[in-house]
């Protein structure tokens, strides 16, 4: 299906919160408005969708600690660099499982 444009009259401050939303996820604005928009549609609660990322950024990183680990990197180095990283991307993300980097 080729993408198609159309003119949209919003209010001055919507497109500032689209423009910085765009910028803190490292998208376009049109990109942006557009994911939002199509989330609009969906099923699952944007806030739902949020925690399904975090939690494969989480799986992740302990995977890739593990392998750091097998290969000599100091463990405890890494869950600090780790849970900094971390809660800084996602200041509210609470793990809640056995395999989380802050419970290693």
């Amino acid at each position: 299906m080729a993408d198609i444009q159309f003119n949209l009259r919003i209010p001055e401050e919507l497109k500032e919160k689209i423009k910085e939303a765009a910028l803190e996820n490292g998208r376009s604005i049109n990109a942006e408005a557009q994911m939002r928009l199509e989330q609009s549609f969906t099923d699952i609660p944007s806030d739902q969708v949020a925690t399904r990322y975090e939690k494969i950024v989480e799986d992740l990183l302990v995977h890739l600690m593990g392998n750091l680990e097998s290969k000599g990197v100091h463990a405890d180095t890494l869950r600090g660099a780790l849970k900094v990283t971390r809660t800084q991307v996602f200041p509210d993300f609470k793990p809640n499982d056995d395999n989380s980097v802050n419970n290693k």
